[in-house]
C-alpha cells in the first residue's frame, strides 16, 4: 500500500512539473460565457488544481466572469444520477489573450454543445462600443450612420467610434447617447455583389454598457437577429485582487 501511495505521488508530481515546466501549455485567464437557443444550468469544469466550479448559461445575459488556470483545451460537463460526468463540450482557448468570450449553442443531435471563442478584453471591446457577431456563412454588411461595417463569416467586429461626415472620428459611446435611438440597417450578400437587406431598427444606446449584436441562420435564407447590453458594475471594477491573483501565479 506505500508503495501505490509513493507511486502516486511521484506521478502526480511529474505532472505537475511537467505543466510548470512548459508554461505555454498553462493558460491564465478571464473568461464569460452565453448560451444561444436555452438556458443550460449546472455547468461543471475543473482547473489545473482539480477544483471543480459550476456555471448556468443564459440566453438573455453573459454570465459573470471567472478566473481560470489550467491547459488552454478545456471541458465542460454536467453531472448524471448516478454521478459519471457527461461532457458537453470542449472549450479550445486562445493563447496570448487574458480576456476570452465563450459562445455555446447545440449541435444538431441537441445532446452536445458546440463553441466559439473570441477575445474579450476591456481594452480591444470598451463600454460604449459594439460588436457584431456573423454566424452565417455569408458575408453581412451593417450600416450604421453614414459608415458601412463588413464582416466575414463566423467571424465578428467591435466598432469603437463611427466617422460623422468627414470630420474627426467621434467616441462611438459620445455619438450615440442614451437619447438618441441607434438607427441599423443589416444586409447579408445573397450572391455575388448582391446584397438583401434583412434587419432594421433601432434601440435607445447604453454608453456604459457593451452591447453583442449576434447574427444567426435559421435557414431557407432566413436569420435571427439577438442582441445584449453587457451592464454589470462588478465587471468595471478595478479588477485588483483577480489581477493579483493572476500575478501570484
Amino acid at each position: 500500500m506505500k508503495f501505490l501511495i509513493l507511486l502516486f505521488l511521484a506521478i502526480h508530481l511529474i505532472f505537475q512539473s511537467s505543466y510548470a515546466d512548459s508554461g505555454d501549455d498553462i493558460a491564465k485567464l478571464y473568461f464569460r460565457a452565453f448560451s444561444w437557443g436555452s438556458d443550460i444550468k449546472d455547468i461543471y469544469y475543473q482547473d489545473i488544481h482539480g477544483k471543480e466550479k459550476k456555471l448556468h448559461l443564459y440566453i438573455d445575459k453573459i454570465s459573470e466572469e471567472y478566473y481560470y488556470e489550467g491547459p488552454y483545451r478545456l471541458s465542460f460537463y454536467q453531472k448524471e444520477k448516478d454521478g459519471k460526468k457527461r461532457i458537453l463540450s470542449h472549450v479550445k482557448f486562445k493563447k496570448e489573450l487574458s480576456d476570452q468570450l465563450i459562445l455555446f449553442f447545440h449541435n444538431k443531435s441537441g445532446k452536445n454543445l458546440k463553441n466559439l471563442v473570441y477575445g474579450n478584453s476591456k481594452k480591444g471591446f470598451p463600454k460604449g462600443s459594439l460588436r457584431l457577431y456573423n454566424f452565417t456563412k455569408k458575408n453581412i454588411a451593417m450600416k450604421l450612420g453614414d459608415q458601412i461595417i463588413a464582416v466575414s463569416p463566423l467571424k465578428s467586429k467591435v466598432i469603437h467610434y463611427l466617422k460623422n461626415r468627414g470630420e474627426d472620428p467621434l467616441e462611438f459611446s459620445n455619438l450615440y447617447d442614451s437619447n438618441t435611438p441607434m438607427a441599423m440597417n443589416i444586409g447579408v450578400e445573397s450572391s455575388k455583389d448582391h446584397w438583401s437587406s434583412t434587419f432594421r431598427s433601432s434601440w435607445p444606446r447604453k454608453p456604459d454598457a457593451r452591447t453583442h449584436f449576434f447574427i444567426f441562420p435559421i435557414g431557407n435564407e432566413r436569420y435571427r437577429f439577438h442582441h445584449l447590453f453587457e451592464l454589470n458594475s462588478l465587471y468595471w471594477k478595478e479588477k485588483k485582487n483577480l489581477q493579483s491573483e493572476l500575478n501570484k501565479k
